[in-house]
């Protein structure tokens, strides 16, 4: 279906291409190993050198892929994981897509926009969760106007309940024209996520939504991607995009996400409800004709964040870049080593103490305050760990909150 935008759209992707090198890529071990080298080095690869990476078949090849791929997770963005939530604003859809419970022609499906009771119900069941940045998401319609989005947004920042606030808001919506966009960044959201090209910034974030069961989809199985192939594409990407953010959805089961998760991921999704209006409803059975697909990851917050505490990883609810102008091109230019140790890390235990207190499960809790300890060992000593400590305290002791670099 055409709109105003397509129209003077331009497909500057060279398909023949892609597959050429895709199919008549031969396994070479040598040139494999030496693209290994050049991604731990930071540096990003061409798609020659990343279809050399897709040839890999050998077992201790894609070891060497996986391997190479956790440490250079750790050496671009540490042991943060990003923790947000979707949050489905409203599923008209003009579109017709096969795989989507909300494709216009599936009658079954029921529709809905959340009234302003219901997003203010929704909003505070994700803050007594301890969540605080959130992706909005809103089906391709006309209903869902940029002067729309701009007002949701802004009744969402407005919605606070206790120490609990929505800190920063990320947009999936339809494309728009550049009045449209212009209207929903001056409403304060972070990121637009949107299925094109974002003109020449290069990848903010990379997602991996591998196709679920959903109601009124009958998808033939030659679609899906084998839980192997899948972790590859995670760690081939990462080798591929070294400063890029990767995002790995509750579309996953808790065991792939498991595993997955060293592969590069810097942000995930928790305690995630799909259907409309879900966050308030007791029910754990998902009913799918009101979602998009099926979750396949339907823990508990608080039961995936200890789990991620246990395993050594720092959950982060941090939006400090957003807000202080490190994004897009400067936060490329900012992901260097050094940036991890003087913000991200930093952030990220400033915002895991304030779940801790204000949300977190008694055990939950004393994992948390034990891995701090832990993290606060590996900092060096100094004037930026010295504001640190007293920020922490100030969170313990004084009630402060939002307190960032």
């Amino acid at each position: 279906m055409k709109n105003k935008l397509s129209e003077h759209c331009v497909d500057f992707i060279d398909d023949a291409k892609i597959e050429g090198l895709v199919n008549n890529t031969a396994e070479d071990k040598s040139k494999i190993r030496e693209v290994i080298a050049k991604s731990i080095e930071k540096k990003a690869l061409d798609i020659g050198e990343t279809a050399s990476l897709l040839s890999a078949k050998s077992p201790e090849i894609v070891d060497d892929i996986f391997n190479a791929a956790r440490q250079l997770k750790r050496d671009v963005y540490g042991n943060r994981i990003v923790v947000f939530a979707p949050l489905y604003i409203g599923n008209r859809c003009i579109n017709d897509c096969a795989y989507c419970a909300f494709r216009r022609s599936l009658r079954t499906t029921v529709r809905k926009t959340l009234t302003q009771d219901e997003l203010i119900a929704q909003i505070e069941a994700l803050e007594d969760s301890g969540h605080k940045r959130l992706i909005l998401v809103f089906g391709e319609h006309p209903d869902y106007s940029p002067d729309f989005i701009s007002d949701t947004v802004r009744k969402v920042y407005d919605i606070r309940k206790g120490h609990g606030e929505i800190r920063r808001l990320n947009i999936n919506a339809a494309p728009m024209d550049h009045e449209g966009y212009k209207k929903v960044k001056d409403a304060g959201i972070g990121t637009y996520q949107i299925f094109q090209e974002t003109y020449g910034v290069g990848p903010h974030t990379i997602s991996f939504p591998r196709i679920r069961p959903a109601h009124g989809v009958d998808l033939d199985k030659k679609y899906f991607v084998s839980d192997y192939d899948f972790k590859r594409l995670v760690a081939i990407l990462r080798l591929s995009v070294p400063y890029t953010g990767m995002i790995l959805t509750a579309r996953e089961t808790a065991e792939v996400r498991r595993e997955v998760m060293a592969f590069g991921v810097s942000q995930i999704d928790a305690g995630t409800k799909l259907e409309l209006a879900g966050y308030t409803e007791k029910n754990p059975e998902q009913e799918l004709r009101r979602e998009q697909f099926q979750v396949g990851d339907i823990r508990p917050m608080d039961e995936i964040l200890r789990e991620l505490l246990h395993n050594g990883y720092i959950p982060s609810f941090c939006t400090s870049c957003y807000r202080s102008g490190r994004t897009g091109q400067i936060f490329m230019e900012y992901a260097i080593p050094g940036f991890i140790e003087k913000f991200c890390t930093p952030n990220a235990i400033l915002t895991l103490e304030e779940y801790l207190i204000d949300y977190a499960s008694p055990e939950t809790r004393r994992v948390g305050e034990k891995l701090i300890v832990k993290e606060l060992q590996k900092i060096r000593g100094g004037p930026q760990k010295q504001k640190l400590l007293e920020r922490l305290e100030n969170i313990k002791s004084s009630g402060q909150r939002d307190l960032y670099f």
